[in-house]
């Protein structure tokens, strides 16, 4: 599996456990972690760093992190000699995210970035704008729908988290585009230069575009846009 993006429903570490594992296995010694979707607390973003360097730890793993909590004029950087792997952290406020990354020309570096071989993991908010839009979340959230794209690097498919009963119904009224739904505990892996979405977790994910909905099982395959097709393993 030659995956390059890590896509997380969001949880606990206990729940992301697989995801994370496959993610930190495959990613070189160097990952930045942007935690900037999360609102500072009295002690700023140390609590975020924290938590992210004992995640590491639990997968008995050692990396050399870089944490970058103002990401203004940093754009440039974020290049494959800096960094081998990217980790992007959930987000209290996905629009804020969105708009801090964009205004900041983060998009088209994601883009570079995966083109030259790296890795981007994206957990929750950080999940959802790493797809074409971020308006599902918006709309779960009663909140005014945003014009512009997201990184769009999952194959025009929009990321929705947070996945349940309750809301499956804002990805299945398509009203949006084609959606890749994932509850707290389930993860997709995306190779983009073969066009395949992986699914792993025990709580089911969801697929929707043209053809239809497609339920994701755990390790479950699809090439991009085949829903309805027999391309799957």
């Amino acid at each position: 599996m030659s995956s390059n993006i890590y896509l997380s429903g969001g949880g606990s570490v206990k729940d992301s456990y697989q995801l994370d594992d496959l993610f930190l296995r495959a990613a070189g010694e160097k990952i930045l972690y942007l935690p900037v979707g999360l609102k500072r607390t009295f002690t700023g973003y140390d609590e975020c760093v924290t938590w992210f360097t004992d995640m590491i730890s639990l997968h008995n793993l050692s990396k050399r992190v870089s944490v970058w909590i103002d990401i203004k004029n940093k754009s440039h950087a974020l290049n494959r000699n800096n960094f081998d792997a990217i980790y992007i952290g959930g987000a209290s406020d996905t629009s804020r995210l969105h708009d801090l990354l964009q205004r900041n020309n983060f998009y088209p570096q994601f883009k570079i970035f995966i083109k030259e071989k790296g890795l981007i993991y994206g957990g929750s908010g950080g999940a959802s704008i790493l797809g074409k839009s971020i308006n599902y979340d918006q709309i779960e959230k009663s909140l005014p729908k945003i014009n512009e794209s997201a990184a769009d690097l999952c194959g025009n498919y929009s990321v929705f988290g947070h996945l349940d009963e309750e809301n499956k119904n804002i990805i299945e009224g398509f009203s949006e585009g084609d959606v890749i739904g994932i509850p707290e505990g389930g993860g997709c892996l995306l190779d983009t230069f073969q066009q395949l979405i992986t699914y792993i977790g025990i709580p089911d994910g969801m697929i929707i575009n043209q053809f239809g909905i497609r339920i994701l099982k755990n390790i479950q395959s699809i090439q991009y846009g085949t829903i309805g097709n027999n391309n799957e393993s």
